[in-house]
């Protein structure tokens, strides 16, 4: 059952949506879409459209509790249309699993941090998104979906844009107006709204600081 009160949950159903809708172009002919899952003949020939893959990266327990009944969600009415993958960074990774169990999901993929150098925010970083780029190399998703303004998010957001995949920010926009506080968070923030393309926004609020910051409102939604 889909909450209609859950605004997170029902921003990434619009997402889905759009891009269930959106326009392919198959050997030069526009045909709209149903389901990502197409077959056109051409030439006597069926080509087919593989359906999105989604990769939902995951480093802590408030990720977790956003970003699972979307997961849910994406695999219980749009399984035809999107093959989704959950990565879990391992920062937080007992908060992480019994969020998860909850909604019975199962990730693909769960790294493991070393914690002796887990003080350092650089090589923690360094440790997730070293191995998130090394796994969207193998994999290639068409989405990477990521949420918040965590060490993990961020590390997620770069990977992608380092492979030049799409990166979709649930819960973006969140401002302080002070690089340093919340600290790094702030910064997070503001770094990912330039390379993500699609921008899940919580408030008026929120939209209002992208679009200030020059991201076009087509691809915020509220």
């Amino acid at each position: 059952v889909i909450d209609n009160n859950n605004t997170i949950n029902m921003c990434l159903i619009e997402l889905f949506y759009r891009l269930i809708k959106g326009s392919c172009k198959v050997n030069g002919c526009h045909c709209c879409c149903i389901s990502f899952t197409v077959f056109r003949i051409n030439q006597n020939r069926y080509t087919k459209l593989m359906c999105k893959t989604l990769a939902f990266v995951i480093g802590t327990r408030p990720e977790a509790i956003k970003l699972a009944p979307v997961i849910r969600c994406a695999i219980t009415h749009f399984k035809d249309s999107f093959k989704v993958i959950v990565i879990t960074t391992g920062q937080h990774p007992k908060p992480v699993a019994e969020i998860l169990k909850i909604f019975k999901i199962t990730p693909d993929y769960n790294f493991k941090i070393d914690r002796s150098t887990s003080q350092s925010l650089s090589l923690l970083q360094f440790q997730i998104q070293h191995r998130l780029e090394a796994l969207f190399a193998d994999i290639k998703p068409d989405i990477v979906v990521i949420q918040g303004d965590t060490i993990s998010t961020y590390s997620g957001a770069m990977a992608a844009f380092y492979q030049k995949i799409q990166i979709a920010h649930v819960e973006a926009g969140l401002r302080t107006s002070q690089i340093y506080s919340p600290h790094p968070e702030e910064g997070f923030r503001k770094m990912i709204s330039q390379i993500a393309k699609w921008h899940f926004t919580p408030n008026k609020i929120a939209t209002e600081s992208l679009k200030q910051e020059n991201i076009s409102g087509d691809f915020i939604k509220e």
